[in-house]
């Protein structure tokens, strides 16, 4: 889910996934981040295949979904 959805809070923390209710993989403040800069870093994430344990445990049936469109969110 994290190549294709940004997960904002109600508090403006960007989570790899909704699925992160912890925050334990916060990307930033929204207020702080740089959209551009954080689109870079989510490819270079996903080039790199650099998944979170989140990820790697992810059993959301939305996820096939996501991953048959493909691409990263813009």
């Amino acid at each position: 889910m994290f190549a294709s959805v940004t997960f904002i809070t109600s508090d403006g923390d960007l989570l790899s996934c909704v699925n992160d209710v912890p925050g334990g993989h916060r990307l930033g403040l929204v207020a702080q981040v740089d959209w551009a800069d954080l689109l870079e870093d989510k490819h270079r994430l996903v080039a790199e295949g650099a998944w979170f344990d989140t990820c790697l445990r992810c059993d959301d049936d939305y996820r096939s979904v996501l991953l048959a469109q493909g691409g990263l969110d813009g």
